[in-house]
C-alpha cells in the first residue's frame, strides 16, 4: 500500500473514571484513502510507545478521519505518540500531559477561549496561540470552527468545490497546538452545512455535507461520557472546573437552525433535559468541581438586543444552577458584559448571583473586513467594554472561588481587558438557590 501519511491531527479529553475526571485521550486525524487500521502507539518517553490503541475510520465524502481513544491514563502525565499504521505510514511524533484529577489541580491553570476562528484573516490569533500555547492546558471554541462554508469566497472557489480544502487547511494549521492540547469544540451556524453554488448543484453533496455531517465527522468530543449526543453538546470536567459545550443552533424551541439553515438540520435530541440533568449533577459535585461554565455559539446578550429565544431556553437554568459565566461567539467582535438575569445587570464581579457573559467572536475568519472595528455596536445596559479588533480569551482559574479572564488582541499580543471574578459556590450543592 502507497503511503497514506496522516494530517490534521487533534486532540480531545475523553474517559470518565469514577471522580469525574477525565483519564483518556481521544486522538484525531485524516487520510485521504482507507488504511488497514487506526492505530495510535505511546508512551510516557520520547521515542519509546510501549502502549497501543485502535480505533475507527469513516469518510462522511471522500477523505477519511480517523477517531482513536486512548485506554486509562495516568493522570498529570506527559506521553509521546505517533499515529498511523505500518502500511500506509507514521506521523511524526507528538506530546500531550493527560488531564489532573481534581483534587491535583485545584487552581493556577489557564485555558483559551474565542469563536468564529476560519482559515483565512486568522493569521493574527493563530500566530498568538502557537506562540503561547504552553501558557495553557486547554483551548475550547465556541463554534464557527474553519468557516468551511464560507470557501466559495475564496480566490478560485467561486465554481469550484473548495469546502473539504477549507476544512483541511484550517485543521493543519491548528495541528500544531491541537495536537499538543485538548481542543474541545462545538457547533456554531457554519457548521450546518455547505451551500456554495458547488454544493447546492449536486445531490450527492447536498446530501453528505447537510446537518453538521462535516463538523461531527472530523471531531470526536466526550459526548458518550457525559450522556450528550455527538460534537453537538456535550461536558468535561478539568481541574476544579466542570465545562458545558452546548448547542446554540438547534434542539430547543425555536432554535435559529432548529430544522433548516440552508439545507435541512436539526433534531438530534432533547438538549434542555440533557442540560438540567448535567447541570443537577454539576451541582452535586460542586465541593470538588466549583467552576461551572458554559460555552455555546450565540449570545443572549449582545449589544441592546437579548436573544429571548435563547434567554427563554437557558437563563432560568443558568441561573438556578448557579452558572458562573457564558461564552460565546457568533459576533464577530469583543463584548464584556456584567452579571445579568431578565435583562437586568449586576455591576459587580465580586459574588455575583446571576452569570457573567462574554462575547469573544471576533479570532478571525472571512467576514471580517472591518478591523478595528469589525461589528462594534451601540453598548447595552449590561455592556462593559467592547473591541472590534482581532483577539481571543483567556481564563485562568485562581483557586475554588476566583479567577482572572485576559481578552487580548492577537495582532499587537496586548491584554485590552480583563476583570476579576470572585464568586461563593457554597451556596449551591445539592442544597438551590431558589
Amino acid at each position: 500500500m502507497a503511503a497514506d501519511l496522516p494530517t490534521q491531527v487533534h486532540i480531545a479529553l475523553a474517559g470518565l473514571d469514577s471522580n469525574g475526571d477525565s483519564n483518556s485521550m481521544t486522538v484525531s486525524w485524516n487520510t485521504k484513502g482507507a488504511t488497514t487500521t487506526s492505530t495510535v502507539k505511546f508512551g510516557t518517553s520520547s521515542g519509546v510507545y510501549n502502549n497501543a490503541a485502535t480505533g475507527a475510520a469513516a469518510a462522511y465524502y471522500e477523505t477519511f478521519n480517523h477517531h482513536v481513544t486512548l485506554g486509562t491514563l495516568a493522570p498529570n502525565t506527559q506521553y509521546f505518540y505517533i499515529v498511523g499504521d505500518d502500511a500506509s505510514g507514521w506521523s511524526k511524533e507528538y506530546t500531550f500531559k493527560s488531564a489532573p484529577t481534581y483534587n491535583q489541580l485545584r487552581g493556577n491553570f489557564s485555558f483559551f477561549v474565542f469563536g468564529d476562528m476560519g482559515e483565512k484573516r486568522a493569521d493574527d490569533s493563530e500566530r498568538y496561540i502557537k506562540a503561547n500555547k504552553e501558557s495553557v492546558d486547554l483551548i475550547w471554541h465556541a463554534g464557527d470552527v474553519g468557516y468551511a462554508d464560507d470557501s466559495f469566497l475564496h480566490l478560485g472557489c467561486m465554481t469550484e468545490f473548495c469546502y473539504e480544502k477549507a476544512f483541511d487547511d484550517y485543521l493543519n494549521d491548528a495541528e500544531e497546538w491541537a495536537s499538543l492540547k485538548p481542543y474541545m469544540v462545538m457547533p456554531g451556524n457554519h457548521e450546518a452545512d455547505c451551500h456554495d453554488p458547488a454544493c447546492l448543484l449536486s445531490r450527492e453533496r447536498r446530501e453528505k455535507l447537510s446537518n453538521f455531517t462535516a463538523f461531527n465527522g472530523r471531531f470526536k468530543m466526550p459526548s458518550k461520557e457525559s450522556g450528550g449526543i455527538m460534537n453537538m453538546f456535550y461536558s468535561f470536567n478539568y481541574g476544579n472546573v466542570h465545562f458545558i459545550s452546548f448547542d446554540s443552533e438547534t434542539d430547543y424551541p425555536n432554535a435559529p437552525l432548529a430544522t433548516r439553515y440552508v439545507l435541512p438540520c436539526g433534531g438530534f435530541g432533547d438538549q434542555l433535559k440533557w442540560l438540567e440533568q448535567d447541570l443537577i449533577k454539576a451541582n452535586e459535585n460542586r465541593a470538588e468541581r466549583p467552576w461551572v461554565l458554559v460555552a455555546a455559539h450565540r449570545p443572549m446578550y449582545h449589544s441592546t438586543n437579548i436573544n429571548k429565544e435563547l434567554q427563554a431556553a437557558v437563563e432560568e437554568l443558568f441561573y438556578k444552577y448557579g452558572v458562573d459565566i457564558y461564552i460565546t461567539g457568533h459576533v464577530h467582535s469583543y463584548e464584556r458584559n456584567y452579571p445579568t438575569y431578565q435583562g437586568v445587570p449586576e455591576k459587580t464581579y465580586q459574588n455575583p448571583r446571576a452569570p457573567s457573559h462574554l462575547l469573544i467572536g471576533g479570532a478571525g475568519n472571512d467576514e471580517m473586513k472591518d478591523v478595528p472595528n469589525n461589528d462594534v455596536s451601540a453598548p447595552g445596559p449590561w455592556t462593559v467594554v467592547t473591541d472590534g479588533n482581532y483577539g481571543i480569551g483567556k481564563i485562568t482559574i485562581e483557586d475554588d472561588n476566583n479567577l482572572s479572564f485576559d481578552y487580548i488582541q492577537t495582532t499587537t499580543g496586548k491584554v485590552f481587558d480583563t476583570f476579576h471574578l470572585y464568586r461563593d459556590h457554597s451556596a449551591y450543592g445539592k442544597k438551590l438557590l431558589v
